[in-house]
């Protein structure tokens, strides 16, 4: 492994901005060739991608991107916007000890954390409020019948033989004169296989692993009971 690899993999606009040869792509490739294998067998060495050596596998964008891999809601978590109050989220809070670290990979005994320079708190919020939108809640700005808010308290992937992600937001809902109708949380996990180190990865892990956690949140009977 070549001593660049050890770099952390960051989630950062600074490194879009990296410009890359083609040469330097090919010269990546071939460090990957000989110091790591793909975690399919079937596939050669040659196309392993090696993002501490520099190669970014074709990610244009080193945001933090959502990236789900599975759209398809579970029927059973829709709610029919009829039966909603009008909700506000709040701007949720942060709790991890390490906001920028997102992730790590310990594959074959490595320690390369993965960082990002995004507000993962902000991004939570922003994703918060899509997503319950999609699933048939009335999201405003002024005047809520219900305040949503919290605090992150989990958002990691784990690389090993594969990507394993957790997602944990504390919230509460309460009503315009502060009374807490509901607490809980919302927990996601996600599992997949990829090429080692690689960002898409982490992010498909982190968007899946998020969108599980608000489909488990709308399975919360007490939830539901609030919102109504």
């Amino acid at each position: 492994m070549s001593p660049r690899s050890s770099a952390n993999l960051a989630f950062d606009s600074r490194s879009a901005a990296r410009a890359e040869s083609p040469s330097s792509r090919a010269t990546a490739s071939c460090v990957a060739s000989v110091s790591r294998s793909c975690r399919n067998a079937s596939t050669s060495a040659r196309s392993c991608a090696c993002l501490g050596s520099g190669q970014r596998g074709g990610d244009d964008d080193d945001a933090l991107n959502w990236k789900p891999t599975n759209l398809a809601y579970n029927p059973d978590t829709r709610l029919d916007p009829a039966q909603a109050k009008t909700i506000a989220i709040g701007r949720l809070g942060d709790t991890r000890k390490n906001p920028q670290e997102i992730g790590k990979s310990i594959e074959d005994g490595g320690n390369k954390p993965v960082t990002t320079k995004d507000d993962v708190a902000a991004w939570s919020s922003d994703k918060l409020k899509s997503t319950l939108a999609e699933l048939g809640f009335k999201l405003v700005d002024n005047n809520p019948q219900l305040l949503i808010g919290g605090e992150v308290q989990n958002f990691y992937v784990l690389e090993n033989t594969s990507y394993k992600s957790n997602v944990r937001i504390k919230l509460s809902a309460s009503d315009p004169s502060g009374k807490v109708l509901w607490q809980g949380f919302a927990v996601g996990n996600a599992s997949r296989f990829g090429r080692s180190y690689k960002l898409e990865n982490y992010y498909e892990a982190l968007s899946d692993a998020y969108l599980d956690a608000v489909q488990n949140l709308l399975k919360d009977k007490e939830f539901i009971a609030a919102v109504k």
